[in-house]
């Protein structure tokens, strides 16, 4: 049986974006997801891996660019280049007390947790 999620869109903070030309590329996309799933979800779970991967191929704007930037800091800092989990921290941390109250309770907290 397929498991329904909620979406884990931004609702009001939708229009927030990661800079074009500071976005990975699909590989290094799919690089960091790995690490992720890998390395970090068996220890702090807040991200279903289905749901997140069916939204990367079908729907990437109902992401929530936070929670891309709070994975791409995590994953960042597993990765060759620790300091790149550096700069997506520090992408996120600026842009994270300023939107955190428009946006609904679960990307929020899943921020939080890997924040």
């Amino acid at each position: 049986m397929e498991e329904r999620l909620p979406p884990l869109s931004t609702g009001a903070g939708a229009t927030i974006r990661i800079p074009p030309e500071l976005m990975p590329n699909d590989e290094d996309v799919m690089n960091y997801f790995k690490i992720y799933f890998d390395e970090i979800h068996p220890y702090v779970p807040v991200i279903p891996r289905a749901h997140l991967y069916y939204q990367w191929q079908n729907d990437r704007r109902s992401i929530s660019p936070l929670l891309l930037e709070a994975l791409f800091a995590c994953a960042g800092r597993l990765s060759d280049e620790p300091s790149e989990g550096a700069q997506w921290l520090a992408m996120a941390n600026s842009k994270f007390a300023k939107t955190i109250f428009e946006w609904r309770i679960q990307p929020g907290i899943q921020i939080l947790m890997l924040l």
